[in-house]
């Protein structure tokens, strides 16, 4: 009976044993998943500054080019009042020029 005795509490270490070699295991694998964990969640929180960054610089890209091209129209528009301006004059000055001709037409020929 010592012997069957002796052979129980011989499988019980062993398993005891066992049972630490497992704990320890979970232990490690635990200790692994919060490293994962951490790593997901830093992952995470990289890739939302990312996209919001990005959000952000096309918007300013959208906004610079948009101001550019406003810029741009306006500078036309000033170009466009100019030679609109420039116009006016010219055609004052023609005007100006055909009476000129006229009078020195009449007075060259008095008669028509």
């Amino acid at each position: 009976m010592d012997a069957r005795t002796d052979r129980i509490e011989s499988i019980v270490q062993d398993i005891r044993s066992d049972m630490q070699n497992i704990k320890s295991e979970m232990q490690d694998i635990k200790a692994d998943n919060r490293a994962t964990r951490r790593t997901v969640i830093i992952t995470g929180i990289t890739l939302g500054i990312a996209v919001v960054l990005g959000v952000a610089g096309f918007n300013a890209m959208l906004l610079s080019n948009m101001i550019s091209s406003f810029e741009s129209g306006a500078r036309i528009s000033n170009a466009q009042i100019e030679v609109n301006r420039q116009v006016q004059e010219t055609d004052k000055r023609l005007i100006a020029i055909d009476k000129r001709l006229e009078e020195i037409d009449r007075r060259l020929n008095p008669e028509k």
